[in-house]
């Protein structure tokens, strides 16, 4: 459900740099859409502000129709967050490799309008990915893909947009 907006005036080459609090977004807030009246050439986020976990996000891109998620964390764990940004529902194929390029596992889901699913990389699959080491996706909506991989100390988690 789309929520009061908020607006932020930025001059050419400036950018905003902040909290997503200090932006006073409504407290229901789930995720955000971005829009500007000119091209903004990237978005960021960095992890917690207590510092305990940093991760980066960067998106140039206004989404797409396929991708790969580059790397399973092997040490660690991998999450994938698909994002529907389109006004109908999405069918989502996602497909597992090994390192050779043989298909390990195939798995579809569907996800609503400007919504977005998120869950461990396995738990998309009925199958064992335990010998795959990236994905690729296919949907018949633009889609804002990235995978978050965390370490097995709980120590680093690093942010990968889908490529």
């Amino acid at each position: 459900t789309a929520l009061t907006a908020v607006t932020e005036v930025l001059d050419p080459q400036e950018k905003y740099l902040g909290t997503a609090s200090a932006l006073n977004l409504p407290a229901q807030t789930a995720w955000l859409r971005i829009t500007a009246t000119n091209p903004v050439t990237g978005f960021e986020l960095v992890g917690t502000t207590d510092f305990n976990q940093v991760a980066e996000y960067s998106s140039l891109s206004s989404g797409a129709r396929q991708g790969l998620l580059a790397k399973l964390d092997k040490q660690g764990s991998t999450r994938v967050a698909l994002v529907n940004i389109e006004e109908a529902a999405a069918t989502v194929t996602l497909t597992a490799y090994d390192d050779t390029g043989t298909q390990v596992a195939t798995a579809q889901v569907s996800i609503a309008s400007h919504r977005k699913v998120f869950d461990e990389a396995q738990d998309f699959y009925q199958q064992d990915i335990s010998t795959a080491t990236y994905l690729r996706y296919s949907s018949d909506r633009n889609l804002v893909a990235y995978q978050l991989n965390d370490s097995s100390e709980n120590n680093l988690i690093e942010g990968l947009p889908g490529l």
